[in-house]
């Protein structure tokens, strides 16, 4: 199957919605390739989704996870998951390339463009005394 033929408007969403975190979070390529090199075990595959739940749950909530689980238990989901990550992975690259902001980056590389860097204290060079010009000493 092809196309999204027989999934529904929900599970569609589902994996769109995966591929697009792991996407934002630069996983494509791993992503693709685990899927590739587990599709023949699909089942086992989807199992295991079962068991790494909690480390997976920083990429998707973990209610999220056990239905991609059960998705990804029906042999036509991993096909169309590997699409719909090429898909976002592409579709990232070409705003790259446009220099389009990208859609939504992790927390960790937004800046606030109110917050001031914080400036380092001066500590005087070597030979150097914080003494006051004026030469009086406190």
């Amino acid at each position: 199957m092809t196309g999204g033929e027989g999934f529904t408007p929900d599970e569609r969403a589902l994996l769109e919605e995966t591929a697009a975190a792991l996407v934002r979070r630069r996983m494509a390529v791993p992503a693709m390739m685990a899927l590739e090199v587990m599709a023949p075990m699909n089942f086992v595959s989807a199992s295991m989704l079962h068991v790494l739940t909690p480390m997976l749950s920083i990429v998707l909530p973990s209610a999220r996870i056990r239905q991609v689980a059960t998705l990804l238990e029906r042999r036509s989901a991993l096909p169309e998951l590997v699409r719909a990550i090429d898909a976002a992975e592409d579709a990232r690259r070409r705003d790259e390339r446009t220099g389009r902001p990208p859609r939504r980056g992790p927390p960790w590389r937004r800046r606030d463009a109110t917050r001031a860097e914080p400036t380092p204290a001066r500590t005087p060079p070597r030979g150097e005394t914080s003494d006051p010009p004026d030469g009086s000493e406190a």
